[in-house]
């Protein structure tokens, strides 16, 4: 009797969702599509050669996945820097297009689950739709999109937001066996997920439904303390063994005004409109007083029993929270870090349409979602195509493609060429020297050294010196795409 009462209150809801799915899911590809035609780029290379030294014969050959790689445990994340290159590569080959369109999909799932999340929060599809497109909005994902490498932060976001769901979704031992797991999963993808566990605290404590304390402890305690295990770890390593330097990008300051002139800067890229203003240093600071200020202020009033502040303490503390493993690096800076803190800023942004009260709110979270799409298609989307992280993606994945194509034409068009010599303009190393590009894009690779342009070799037989700059491809045909792709890549609009 129970399933006849419970499947008419479910079907309202089926096509309401099914269409919020379906319109964030254009919405994503249009705004990226061109992403399909572009090459990879500077860290991709040496992840596809990091994962090209991974053979699996047995079982015990997926221990291949978790080796230190050049970097340490400084950025130890075997499975969004080496298993997920490893994966694409038995997927597609060396195909960009390939790897781009998988790519996209992981930021659309990470859409659909802040769409998700928000839904539980709101009790609301529209509210769910509205904070889904905020987020895919965020111009600050538009550098993850097009860099591959990038997938340590969008990956690691595709966990802690898994992890938030789950959270929201049952309160079983399954929430504590799925968060404990999820837990060491992120780890594995980047420091990043250190934060799950203070997110999940967050929720618990600001929720108007609120869970016994005891149950909150016990299902947050194995993520705590493999969390705490972690940072002990990194701890260690960076006193002892791996010791900061002064000009470490990754040194950590503890900078107030910086801390707050980053948290502007990050703010500033989660909202197209702001994106496009030039911000100088004040005007950030200024701003990340302000979303302080507001944070604070939300917290104040959910204390004082305000139910219309709660999204926005919600969504302003997840938001700040996220963020911390990166406020204190100040010569590191990276708009993509909001992979994770974007679902605050989504879900403070309809938690401000809140404010409204009533039914009136939702009008309003549409117009707000309605205007930010408005402002994309007016500026033709300057917010992200103008993003200095896209324009430095995209121009040297171009460059890249560029000399592998230059280098592969050597090797195929003359005999005997043993050595290929091309000088070093800050790409060519990351391609070649570390990347080994030419092991990927050659049938017959040859040794490729890089040299430096003030002291060019001398010619040899089997040996061929190339200088000057690689010129564009001819036929627009980047190296390593194969034709049971071509289909994305007129997908993506690119002539047939």
């Amino acid at each position: 009797m129970a399933s006849d009462t419970a499947a008419p209150v479910m079907r309202p809801a089926l096509l309401p969702t099914a269409a919020a799915i379906g319109l964030l899911a254009v919405y994503f590809f249009v705004r990226f599509r061109d992403a399909l035609l572009v090459f990879f780029a500077r860290d991709d290379f040496w992840a596809m050669d990091n994962a090209a030294a991974i053979h699996f014969n047995r079982l015990a050959d997926i221990g291949q996945v978790f080796r230190f790689s050049h970097n340490g445990f400084l950025l130890y994340r075997p499975l969004t820097a080496v298993g997920y290159f490893y994966v694409l590569r038995q997927l597609f080959g060396y195909d960009a297009s390939a790897y781009h369109a998988l790519h996209l999909a992981v930021h659309g799932l990470n859409g659909l689950l802040v769409f998700a999340i928000a839904r539980r929060l709101t009790a609301s599809t529209i509210g769910g739709l509205a904070a889904a497109v905020v987020y895919a909005a965020e111009p600050g994902h538009a550098s993850a999109v097009y860099w591959l490498s990038t997938f340590t932060m969008s990956g690691t976001a595709l966990v802690v937001l898994t992890m938030i769901y789950l959270w929201l979704r049952t309160s079983s031992s399954v929430r504590a066996v799925g968060c404990a797991t999820l837990q060491v999963v992120g780890l594995l993808a980047s420091e990043h997920a250190v934060v799950a566990p203070l997110l999940l605290v967050t929720i618990a404590l600001l929720r108007s439904e609120r869970e016994p304390r005891r149950r909150v402890v016990a299902h947050l305690a194995v993520p705590s303390i493999v969390v705490t295990a972690y940072l002990t770890a990194k701890v260690y390593y960076f006193s002892a063994v791996r010791p900061f330097v002064v000009t470490d990008a990754y040194a950590p300051r503890l900078d107030l005004v910086g801390w707050l002139q980053r948290l502007g800067q990050y703010s500033a890229a989660s909202l197209n409109a702001l994106a496009l203003l030039p911000l100088g240093r004040r005007a950030l600071i200024g701003l990340g007083c302000a979303v302080t200020f507001v944070v604070v202020a939300a917290l104040w009033r959910v204390g004082r029993g305000s139910d219309r502040w709660r999204l926005i303490a919600i969504g302003g503390s997840l938001f700040v929270i996220s963020l911390l493993p990166v406020l204190p690096l100040a010569g590191h800076y990276f708009s993509y870090f909001i992979g994770i803190a974007g679902l605050g800023a989504a879900l403070a942004a309809v938690g401000s349409c809140q404010l409204v009260g009533g039914v009136w709110w939702r009008g309003v979270a549409v117009s707000i979602v309605a205007l930010i799409v408005l402002i994309d298609v007016a500026t033709d989307g300057r917010a992200v195509r103008d993003n200095p992280e896209v324009v430095l993606v995209k121009g040297t994945a171009e460059w890249s493609a560029r000399w592998v194509y230059r280098v592969r034409n050597v090797g195929d068009a003359e005999q005997g060429v043993r050595e290929v010599l091309i000088p070093r303009d800050g790409i060519t190393d990351d391609v070649f020297a570390l990347g080994g590009a030419q092991r990927f894009f050659t049938a017959d690779p040859p040794r490729v050294e890089v040299y430096s342009p003030t002291q060019p070799p001398t010619q040899a037989p089997g040996r061929v010196v190339l200088v000057g700059q690689p010129p564009p491809i001819p036929d627009a045909q980047l190296p390593g795409w194969e034709p049971q792709w071509h289909w994305l890549r007129l997908w993506a609009g690119m002539p047939g």
